[in-house]
């Protein structure tokens, strides 16, 4: 298990961005731990080096640069240990016959302001492609993300940070919801 120091640290995922006043994105991805049993199935988590270190670059304001990477990994990572007992990360030996193979792709990302849409808001979605293979079949899943917030008296930065961890814990979600729907079927 992870200790509670490691778990603060790795709760709050530093993200920066590069602009004039140098200040840092915070993106949230805590969510609440398993209650009930870990399903005994065994999993091999496929996370891709373009999924792990993947920067998004806002197309209008090149300043702004977040990982989404670091993020999105340790989101997948956590979801998907917290469902089943078994789950392997690391390169799959030929030996080894997981119940389920997933693979996460970030497909789209967008991030609004309002002076770019003419709301009053800042927009956020997310569109993941989860390639899940059992023994028996390979299914594609697609789970979105949207997330929308007034501009308030906050910062930008602080803003954008607000509106990226809702949507990357809104993916936890629908990925923990589609992930125990699978396990049930299987």
């Amino acid at each position: 298990m992870i200790k509670t120091k490691e778990l603060l640290l790795i709760l709050i995922v530093t993200v920066s961005t590069t602009n004039c006043t140098k200040q840092s994105i915070f993106i949230n991805v805590d969510i609440p731990n398993q209650i009930s049993n870990l399903s005994k199935k065994q999993i091999f988590l496929n996370i891709t080096s373009e999924f792990e270190n993947f920067i998004y670059q806002h197309p209008q304001k090149q300043s702004l640069s977040i990982d989404i990477g670091t993020a999105q990994t340790f989101l997948f990572k956590k979801v998907v240990k917290k469902l089943f007992a078994r789950v392997q990360t690391e390169g799959l030996s030929p030996s080894s016959t997981p119940d389920f193979v997933i693979k996460p792709k970030l497909i789209n990302i967008e991030l609004s302001r309002p002076e770019e849409s003419g709301l009053t808001s800042f927009e956020c979605r997310f569109k993941y492609m989860i390639l899940i293979r059992t023994q028996e079949y390979v299914q594609n899943h697609i789970i979105l993300a949207y997330s929308r917030t007034p501009k308030m008296n906050k910062n930008e930065t602080q803003i954008i940070a607000e509106l990226m961890s809702k949507c990357i814990r809104t993916i936890g979600s629908k990925l923990e919801i589609k992930l125990l729907e699978l396990a049930n079927e299987v």
